[in-house]
């Protein structure tokens, strides 16, 4: 079976790599022939190759099959694929395809008999995320801890003390007894690009100890919905499930977690829907007007973050508009350190330079390494939001954070400065690796720099930072590639 998580835009660059790349040997086309880019290609090895760009790993070909699932599979994501005996040798092809079938899709159910339990529409909303986002998962779990002491010392300690307690003292449950689990359940629905949650709410989860949770961080914290709405929910549904007596306490503060971890993961808000709000399984995926209405309700539940798809937006074109990028390597270690962050005996302390390293370049961003900083680190905190302030563009900094659970385990994390003084964290993951890069014995500034177009306008060596700037085009989606090895993306 095909991963449902292989979104159109996987194929897409599956595309674009078979063109530049070829296609290996045992690999070619038989009976049906995908056409993209002026060319014939092989279903099955195209849709193999868009796994491995969105999973890192080659589909084997002994999990799925050719013939009617590759091609159903290319066809329901709007891709031609006609009957061809060319072995994937033809490279100008004015053969026109037969359209493609029809989807076969659930029929919506009117509005009369209609349940906010139908499997359909919960389908429907996957159907809409992948076709909209490029990729969708079902049911994925984090690891997230469950437990108030999990999160003692974090940013969260405090709000979520405040929500146990006022659960707590709601019917007298404990939050002993009702966090049975340690780790957080799987979400509803998992959008890696941008990286989002989705939850659809149904009835049940409109109850009093919702909206006293609610009530807790409403004003305080960013949500992907409307809390004042949500709150209103509450106070018209006024749901009951004592199956077992504490279930609303219990599903409340899941639902807290799930609003407010994954924002300290680096993830954007998470979304929440009303399962009333639409006969989900009557909105097309195929439709651009459908897909439009329900992008809208992902936009505009809460927040106002921006959040990219892939099958709404006008069609990539490169602008007049460049971005000035400045780039700050410290100086090459001695010696590895053995650890991330770095600690041991070659480990860099790497000052932040002074608006001076820039030699009075304009500059619209300025991006750091990983493993630059501690993200604890207020001294260089404070430099890197007065570095800032004086170029007056914003600043990506790669960190490390050790407080993001009770384990005290590593995770690098991006930071952002902005001119105006505010600071954000766009971005989390585990750190696995041995050492940072500059921290390796053999790291040196890739020399594509120095002599590519892309740095043309100048390349400065400090005592303590090297810097190197340059522009590339600013495009309405997706990503650019410039003359050396950056890779930029933009929304």
């Amino acid at each position: 079976m095909i991963p449902r998580r292989i979104g159109r835009a996987h194929i897409e660059e599956a595309i674009r790599r078979i063109v530049r790349g070829g296609v290996p040997p045992g690999r070619r086309s038989r009976g049906y022939c995908l056409v993209a880019e002026r060319r014939h290609l092989p279903p099955k090895y195209s849709i193999a190759l868009a796994h491995k760009i969105a999973t890192g790993e080659f589909l084997a070909s002994d999990r799925f099959s050719g013939g009617q699932e590759s091609n159903g599979f290319l066809r329901r994501r709007g891709f031609a694929v006609t009957e061809c005996g060319c072995r994937g040798s033809v490279r100008d092809s004015h053969v026109v395809p037969a359209p493609p079938p029809p989807v076969e899709r659930t029929p919506p159910i009117s509005t009369g008999r209609h349940s906010e339990r139908c499997r359909a529409c919960k389908g429907r909303v996957a159907e809409l995320l992948e076709r909209i986002y490029g990729a969708c998962a079902l049911n994925l779990q984090f690891g997230w801890q469950t437990r108030p002491e999990a999160y003692a010392g974090t940013p969260l300690e405090p709000i979520l003390q405040d929500v146990a307690e006022r659960l707590e003292s709601y019917r007298g449950h404990g939050i002993d007894t009702f966090v049975r689990s340690n780790v957080l359940a799987g979400c509803d629905y998992w959008v890696p690009d941008p990286g989002f949650i989705v939850e659809f709410d149904e009835s049940q989860h409109f109850t009093r100890p919702r909206k006293l949770a609610l009530s807790a961080y409403a004003d305080t914290y960013t949500l992907g919905f409307s809390a004042r709405r949500w709150m209103e929910f509450c106070e018209r549904h006024d749901a009951k499930d004592n199956d077992p007596a504490f279930r609303d306490e219990q599903r409340a503060w899941y639902d807290t977690l799930r609003d407010l971890v994954p924002p300290t993961q680096g993830f954007q808000p998470t979304v929440r829907l009303y399962a009333r709000d639409q006969v989900w399984c009557s909105l097309d995926p195929d439709s651009r007007e459908d897909r439009a209405r329900f992008s809208d309700l992902i936009h505009d539940g809460g927040s106002r973050t921006s959040r990219t798809g892939v099958g709404i937006s006008p069609a990539t074109g490169r602008s007049a508009s460049t971005a000035r990028v400045a780039m700050a390597f410290p100086p090459v270690a001695q010696k590895s350190s053995n650890g991330v962050p770095p600690s041991g005996p070659g480990a860099q302390q790497p000052d932040v330079p002074t608006a001076d390293s820039f030699a009075d370049e304009a500059i619209d961003f300025v991006l750091f390494p990983e493993g630059y900083v501690s993200a604890s680190d207020r001294e260089r905190s404070e430099s890197l939001s007065k570095l800032a302030a004086d170029l007056d563009a914003s600043l990506l900094v790669g960190a490390i954070d050790t407080t993001n659970d009770s384990t005290g385990r590593d995770w690098q994390v991006l930071l952002r400065f902005d001119p105006d003084g505010s600071r954000s964290r766009v971005y989390a993951k585990h750190s696995t690796a041995d050492a940072v890069a500059f921290e390796r014995p053999d790291w040196e500034a890739p020399p594509s720099f120095r002599r590519s177009g892309w740095a043309a306008s100048g390349w400065e060596r400090r005592s303590v930072t090297t810097i190197t700037w340059g522009s590339f085009p600013v495009i309405s989606r997706g990503t650019a590639h410039t003359s050396g090895s950056i890779r930029a993306s933009t929304t």
